[in-house]
C-alpha cells in the first residue's frame, strides 16, 4: 500500500508506452476456431476494442490512480500469481498464490507457520470462522492456530470450495471429484465426507479422462458445478445432472448467484460472449462480448464484476450500465488484463487477483469528472441533487445536468457562457437557478424562464443564494440585499434605503429552525426572524458567513471565511482555524466542510470531549483542494457526496462500515502472548505497559487512521489521548487495576468498536525477612551508632583532605615546571646573550641586557609570591590583576576593563594573608580564562562585602561563554575549585539574559582574621 504512488507513476509510464506501440501496430482481426471435441464451441478471445452490447458501444473509462493500489511480491507476497482471496471475521485478507498462502492486515504481509502445498487454488470461510484452503495436494481447515488436513481430499487438486446455507461444505477438484463435508466439522478427520467421482457419476467422465471441475455455487435445490468440458452441472443428493442442457458453453470457469439469477463465466463462444445467465436450464449469452470469462463476483450495490482472460474487468449494474477497466484505462491500477480471481470485501472494495499481483479497487473513492473542455466550465459554484435523482452543477460557464444512473453530464442550452451561482429545488421538477444577471426558474416541462427583479430595485443584481424559510423562498442578490419570492413575484425585504450600502452585499443564506441567517461580504452576519432583522454578532463583523447548519439542541455549525465554528449557547468554538469554509452539510453526528485549500474535511465530536477531524484532498483523488459546493443524499438511502471544485466535480461515497480493530502486541519487560491478555498482571517492580493495535478497513490506508486511547485509573479517573501512532504506552503506574480502551477512526471518522485490555499492577511484596533482619541489625548498630557516625565523618573529611592535598601537589609540581621552563628558556638565554655582549665590549647593550634579566627575575618572583598583597593590600592587588589580564588581550581585539570595589575593603573585610593569596590566585585564573577563551571586549571585576561579614566578587565578560558541563575537567577550573575548597569558599558560573558569562566567588565570615 505504501508504494501505491510510485507504482501508479510507473504504471502510467508503461501504459503510455503500450498505447504508443498500439498506434504503430495493425489492429488484429477477430478470429474464431472450433475445437475438435464435439462439445466445445468456444471461439478465440476477443480484443478489448470489440467489447460492445447490441444497443451501445462503450469506451474504457479512465479512473484516478488513487482508487487503485496493489499488493505484490515487493510487499511480501509469495508470488504475483493470485488465484484466490478470502476475508475473515477480523477483516484480515488471506491470499492464495501459486507459491503459497499469505495473510494481509492492511500493513504487512505474513506467511503462516504451517507448511501447505505451495499452489493454492481456493479459499473460503465457513460460518464458524474457519478457513478452508484448497491446494494442489488436497484441502486443509484452519481453526485458530491449528491446521487440519481433510484426509479424504489428499492428493486431489482442489479448485473451488463453497459453503452452503446449512453449513455444509462442497469441494471440487481438477480431477473430476466432488467432496461434501457435513455437518460443519468439529474435527476434520472424524467428519462425514461424501465423495462423488467418475465411478459414481458418468457425467464426471470425459473422452480423455475425468472432467476437471472449476467452479461452485450454492443453489436453492442443491449445488451448481462448473466443469471444463461438460458445461454447468447440478449436484443434489449425491446425484450429478446437467443444469444447462446440451447446448451452450461447455468450458465453465466461474458461477455466481445474484438475487434470483445465476451468472456463468465461460470460455467465449463463436459470438465472442463469455458471460451467460441461466434461464430454464439454458445458458443465454448476456452483456457485452467479453471474450473468455475467468472470474465473477457481486457487490453490495447489486452490480456484477466480470473478470476476463485478456480484457481486464467489466462491471454490469442493475440499470444496465457497463464499465470496462483494463491496464491502460486504469493507468496501471489494474496490474494485468489477465484476471484470475475476484473478491469483494465487507467494505465494498474489489480485490482482483492477476498474474502480476493483487490489485485493490475502491469504487467509492473520489471519482472526478470534467464538465467541459475549458477551465471556466469546470469551475463549480453550486451543486444540487433533485428529487428525481438528477445531479445539477452550476459553473462559471454554464449549467450541467447528469441523469440518474448516468455517467454523462449535459449542458443546459439557456445558460451557455453564463455563471450559475445558486441552485434550489422548489418542488419536484421545479428548480431555481441564480446567475449574475437574473433569477431563472425551470418549469415541470423542462423549459427555463427568468423571474423579473423587484420594482423597487430593478437593477440586474447577482443572485448568490436561495433558501426556504417556512413556506417562503428567499433570494440573496448581491448589491441589492434580501428578496422574497412569492408566486413568481420578487419583493425587496432588507435592507432599507437608509441603511449602509455594505448590507446589500449579501453572499449567503442559511435556514436554522425558524431563523434565516444572512451572510454579507464585509458587514458581518444578520438573522431574520419573522419580519425583524438583527445582527448576529458571530464571530465578528469582519468574518463572512458562507454556510450554517443546525446541530443537536440549539447549537450551530458555521462555515466562515476564517474557519469552521461550533456555536453552543451563543459561544463560538473554533474547530478549523485559518481556512475558508464555503459550505457545511450535516451528516450523522458530524459535518462535512468544503474548504478552500484544505479539501473536504470531516468533523465529529470527540468521544472524550472536543472535536475530531479527517481530510480528503487531491492525494485521495479529488480534482482540487479548493471546494466551493457540496451536496449529499443522506439518510438510510444515502448516495455519494457531490463535490464541486474549481477543477471539476467529484463523487465520493463515504464509508458505511467502521474499521475493524484488534490488539496485535502487548509488551512490558517481555512480550505477552494473546492467551495471557485476559489475566494480565505486572509483578513489582514493573509499572509500564505498551499496547499496539491495528485498524483494518479496505477503504482506508494505514497512515490515515487516528487512534483514541483511554486509560482508566484505579481511583476512577481516566486519561485520553488522540494520536496517529497505533502504539500506546502507559508508564509510571501505581499499584492497582487499569483498563486501556482503544478506538480507531478512518478518514470518514467512523469509530471502530472499542478494544479493552485490563491488567493489574502488583504491589511490592511485604519483605518480612528483610524487616526481621533490619530489626536485628538496628539493635546491633545501636551500640556502634555514634562511633560509626563519627568515623564516617572523619573518613569523609580525611578523604576530601587527601584529594585536596593531591590536587595542590599536582598544582605545585605544574607551577615548578613552569618556573623551570621560564628560567631555562628566558633567563638562561638572556645570560648567554649578556656574555656575548661583554665580549663585544658594548657597555650600553650590556647594561640593557642586565636590566632585562632583572625584570624577568622580578616577574618570576612576583608570580611566586605577589608582593602587591603585602605592600598595598587585597583591593589594590585585585585591581592590579585586572590590569595585567587586560594587558594580555591581543592588539587586534583590545579589551576594556571595569573595576568596582569599596576603597575601605581591607578595613571592612579583614582577611588572613593565607586566604588572601588563594583569593588572588582564583581571581587570576578566572581572569586568564576569560581573556584566553571568551574573546570578550569588556571585562569587569566587582568586589563587595557579604552580609555575614565575608566577601563576594564577580568576574563578568561579554564573550562567547562556555558549557560548564563540557569544561568541568579542565585544569584551570580544577585549580579554582581546589583553592576554593581550601579556604571554604563557594564558586559558580552562570549566564545573564544578555548572554554575559559571570564567575562568582563567595567567601563566608570564617575567612576573616
Amino acid at each position: 500500500m505504501r508504494f501505491r504512488l510510485a507504482f501508479a507513476a510507473a504504471s502510467l509510464a508503461l501504459a503510455v508506452l503500450i498505447r504508443a506501440a498500439a498506434q504503430t501496430q495493425p489492429e488484429p482481426a477477430a478470429t474464431t476456431e472450433t475445437s475438435s471435441k464435439p462439445e466445445r464451441t468456444e471461439g478465440e478471445e476477443l480484443p478489448a476494442e470489440t467489447l460492445e452490447t447490441e444497443s451501445q458501444r462503450f469506451e474504457p473509462l479512465g479512473l484516478p490512480s488513487q482508487q487503485w493500489s496493489a499488493v505484490t511480491v515487493v510487499h511480501g507476497l509469495p508470488s504475483d500469481t493470485v488465484r484466490a482471496v478470502a476475508q475473515g471475521q477480523d477483516g484480515i485478507l488471506w491470499i492464495g498464490t501459486t507459491r503459497g498462502l499469505a495473510r494481509y492486515d492492511g500493513r504487512r504481509i505474513e506467511r503462516p507457520a504451517q507448511e501447505l502445498s505451495p499452489s493454492i487454488g481456493a479459499l473460503t470461510f465457513d460460518a464458524s470462522g474457519n478457513l478452508w484452503v484448497g491446494t494442489e495436494a488436497g484441502a486443509f481447515v484452519a481453526r485458530g492456530n491449528a491446521w487440519d488436513p481433510v484426509a479424504q481430499t489428499s492428493g486431489h487438486p482442489i479448485q473451488s470450495i463453497q459453503v452452503g446455507p446449512k453449513g455444509d461444505v462442497l469441494l471440487a477438484s481438477r480431477n473430476g471429484t466432488l467432496f461434501k463435508v457435513s455437518p460443519p466439522p468439529g474435527a476434520a478427520q472424524s467428519s462425514p465426507v461424501e465423495r462423488v467421482s467418475k465411478d459414481e457419476a458418468t457425467l464426471l467422465q470425459g473422452p480423455a479422462g475425468p472432467v476437471p471441475l472449476s467452479a461452485l455455487a450454492a443453489d436453492r435445490s442443491g449445488w451448481l458445478v462448473g466443469s471444463q468440458g461438460r458445461g454447468l452441472l447440478r449436484f443434489d443428493s449425491g446425484q450429478v445432472s446437467l443444469a444447462s442442457g446440451k447446448v451452450g458453453p461447455f468450458f465453465v470457469n466461474a458461477v455466481v448467484r445474484l438475487d434470483s439469477k445465476v451468472y456463468v463465466g465461460a470460455d467465449a463462444v463463436t459470438t465472442g460472449h463469455g458471460l451467460f445467465v441461466l434461464e430454464e436450464s439454458r445458458l443465454v449469452a448476456t452483456g457485452p462480448r467479453t471474450g473468455p470469462v475467468t472470474a465473477l463476483s457481486t457487490d453490495e450495490r447489486g452490480g456484477l464484476w466480470v473478470g476476463t482472460r485478456s480484457s481486464g474487468l467489466i462491471r454490469l449494474t442493475e440499470a444496465g450500465a457497463v464499465e470496462h477497466l483494463d491496464f491502460a484505462s486504469t493507468r496501471g491500477g489494474l496490474r494485468s488484463d489477465r484476471v484470475l480471481s475476484l473478491f469483494v470485501d465487507r467494505d465494498g472494495v474489489l480485490w482482483v487477483g492477476t498474474d502480476r499481483g493483487l490489485s485493490r479497487f475502491d469504487p467509492g473513492a473520489p471519482r472526478p469528472a470534467r464538465l467541459g473542455a475549458s477551465p471556466q466550465t469546470n469551475f463549480v459554484h453550486a451543486v444540487l441533487r433533485d428529487s428525481s435523482g438528477r445531479l445539477w452543477a452550476g459553473t462559471h460557464r454554464g449549467l450541467f445536468v447528469r441523469g440518474a444512473g448516468s455517467e454523462e453530464w449535459s449542458p443546459a442550452a439557456r445558460f451557455e457562457q453564463r455563471a450559475v451561482y445558486a441552485l434550489f429545488e422548489v418542488s419536484p421538477g421545479r428548480l431555481l437557478a441564480g446567475t449574475p444577471t437574473s433569477l431563472e426558474v425551470r418549469e415541470d416541462n423542462g423549459s427555463w424562464r427568468p423571474v423579473p427583479p423587484p420594482e423597487e430595485s430593478p437593477g440586474p443584481g447577482s443572485v448568490r443564494a436561495i433558501q426556504r424559510l417556512g413556506d417562503t423562498i428567499y433570494v440573496a442578490r448581491f448589491g441589492s440585499g434580501l428578496e422574497k419570492l412569492e408566486d413568481d413575484r420578487r419583493t425587496h425585504v432588507w435592507p432599507s434605503p437608509q441603511q449602509p450600502e455594505a448590507l446589500r452585499q449579501v453572499v449567503s443564506l442559511s435556514t436554522l429552525g425558524d431563523e434565516l441567517w444572512i451572510g454579507t461580504a464585509s458587514a458581518g452576519t444578520y438573522v431574520l426572524r419573522g419580519t425583524d432583522v438583527r445582527a448576529a454578532g458571530f464571530p465578528g463583523s469582519s468574518t463572512v458567513l458562507w454556510s450554517a447548519v443546525s446541530d443537536e439542541g440549539d447549537s450551530v455549525w458555521a462555515g466562515t471565511g476564517s474557519g469552521l465554528f461550533h456555536i453552543e449557547q451563543g459561544r463560538p468554538t473554533a474547530v478549523l482555524k485559518g481556512v475558508e469554509v464555503r459550505q457545511v452539510i450535516k451528516d450523522g453526528e458530524g459535518v462535512w466542510a468544503a474548504t478552500l485549500g484544505s479539501g473536504l474535511v470531516r468533523v465529529t465530536r470527540h468521544p472524550g470531549g472536543g472535536f475530531l477531524s479527517g481530510r480528503l484532498g487531491t492525494d485521495h483523488g479529488l480534482p482540487s483542494d479548493h471546494i466551493y459546493a457540496l451536496t449529499a443524499q443522506l439518510g438510510a438511502d444515502r448516495g455519494p457526496l457531490v463535490i464541486g471544485t474549481n477543477r471539476g466535480i467529484a463523487l465520493y461515497e463515504p464509508a458505511r462500515r467502521p474499521p475493524g480493530l484488534r490488539v496485535v502486541r502487548v509488551l512490558s519487560r517481555r512480550p505477552h502472548p494473546p492467551e495471557d491478555w485476559g489475566t494480565l498482571r505486572l509483578e513489582h517492580p514493573q509499572n509500564s505497559l505498551l499496547v499496539e493495535v491495528s485498524a483494518i478497513a479496505g477503504r482506508t490506508y494505514p497512515e490515515h487512521y487516528q487512534y483514541l486511547f483511554s486509560l482508566s485509573l484505579p481511583d476512577g479517573r481516566s486519561r485520553s489521548m488522540m494520536q496517529r501512532d497505533p502504539q500506546f504506552v502507559a508508564d509510571s503506574l501505581e499499584p492497582g487495576h487499569y483498563r486501556i480502551t482503544a478506538r480507531a477512526f478512518g478518514t470518514d471518522l467512523l469509530p471502530s468498536a472499542p478494544q479493552d485490555l485490563e491488567f493489574e499492577v502488583g504491589k511490592p511484596p511485604v519483605p518480612w525477612v528483610s524487616i526481621g533482619l533490619a530489626v536485628l541489625l538496628a539493635i546491633s548498630l545501636a551500640a556502634l551508632g555514634w562511633g560509626g557516625l563519627q568515623n564516617r565523618r572523619l573518613s569523609r573529611a580525611n578523604l576530601a583532605l587527601a584529594e585536596t592535598r593531591l590536587q595542590l601537589v599536582n598544582e605545585t609540581e605544574t607551577e615548578r615546571r613552569r618556573i623551570a621552563r621560564d628560567l631555562h628558556d628566558q633567563t638562561l638565554a638572556d645570560l648567554r646573550r649578556l656574555l656575548l655582549r661583554k665580549e663585544d665590549g658594548d657597555p650600553r647593550g650590556f647594561q640593557s641586557a642586565v636590566e632585562s634579566i632583572s625584570t624577568e627575575i622580578r616577574r618570576i618572583c612576583e608570580d611566586l609570591s605577589p608582593s602587591v598583597l603585602e605592600n598595598v593590600g587585597l583591593r589594590a592587588a585585585l585591581e592590579w590583576a585586572l590590569e595585567l589580564a587586560v594587558a594580555q588581550c591581543p592588539p587586534e581585539k583590545p579589551c576594556r576593563k571595569v573595576f568596582r570595589c569599596p576603597e575601605e575593603l581591607d578595613e571592612i573585610v579583614p582577611i588572613k594573608a593565607t586566604v588572601q593569596i588563594q583569593v588572588y590566585r582564583i581571581v587570576q585564573e578566572a581572569l586568564a580564562n576569560a581573556v584566553r577563551h571568551s574573546g570578550a571586549s569588556l571585562l569587569s571585576l566587582d568586589v563587595e562585602p557579604s552580609r555575614d561579614g565575608g566577601l563576594r566578587l564577580f568576574v563578568t565578560d561579554n564573550g562567547s561563554g562556555f558549557d560548564i558541563s563540557e569544561a568541568k575537567n579542565g585544569r584551570g577550573l580544577t585549580n579554582i575549585r581546589s583553592r576554593a575548597a581550601l579556604i571554604g569558599a563557594n564558586v559558580r558560573w552562570s549566564r545573564t539574559r544578555e548572554g554575559e558569562t559571570v564567575f562568582e566567588l563567595s567567601l563566608g565570615g570564617r575567612g576573616r582574621s
